[in-house]
């Protein structure tokens, strides 16, 4: 296959796999379009997404800088799979009950750049981001047939249907409400959760 086609829709893949990543501040989202519209759901959307462009270049550059020998890809490609299956066992088994209407997650300001700042702040923040992306890096920057401008595309596709996404959320979150359950979310977090863990083994066992 040819590598861009293959950066663009595995970048999409991945891109629809983490919208589905039932974290503060995919709920942050949902309530702030609730509550105060979905032009403020859209500013903490950018916010979210601005954070998640910032941990995908740090990510990137701490790879780049440590790809120069076969020591290092050993070193980051067994560091990178365990953080995805880590992760993914996480996901799993973590059987916390998320309440769509913890009001501790609420953005409660109007104010369009604030409300930016706090999706930015909001996503930075939460620890498993950043390790997540490194995790997401560390994989497709092994692949073989890949490129630097591969890799960049499979992560601008990524990143652009998250925003994407969460705009949607934004605009229908009356409606994503609705079917968003309990069950749904273990449900989804359990499958994500199993295919991180999968991902990330084949990724220790290719480096090995």
């Amino acid at each position: 296959m040819n590598p861009f086609v293959e950066a663009i829709y595995k970048g999409f893949a991945l891109g629809m796999t983490l919208c589905f990543s039932f974290g503060p501040s995919f709920f942050a989202l949902l309530k702030t379009s609730l509550d105060k519209g979905y032009r403020s759901g859209l500013a903490l959307a950018f916010g979210i997404f601005v954070s998640d462009v910032f941990c995908v270049g740090l990510a990137l550059v701490g790879a780049s800088t440590v790809l120069g020998s076969p020591q290092s890809k050993l070193i980051i490609g067994i560091v990178g799979g365990t953080i995805l299956a880590v992760y993914g066992f996480y996901s799993i088994f973590q059987t916390k009950t998320v309440n769509p209407d913890d009001e501790q997650i609420v953005i409660k300001s109007v104010n369009i750049p604030v409300t930016m700042i706090k999706g930015f702040a909001l996503n930075i923040l939460n620890p498993f981001v950043l390790l997540l992306w490194f995790g997401w890096v560390a994989f497709v920057s092994g692949k073989d047939n890949f490129t630097t401008i591969h890799v960049t595309i499979f992560f601008v596709v990524s990143l652009i249907t998250i925003l994407g996404t969460d705009i949607l959320k934004a605009v229908i979150a009356h409606k994503i409400k609705k079917v968003m359950t309990p069950g749904f979310f273990n449900f989804v977090n359990r499958v994500m959760g199993l295919v991180m863990v999968i991902l990330g083994v084949v990724m220790i066992a290719k480096t090995l």
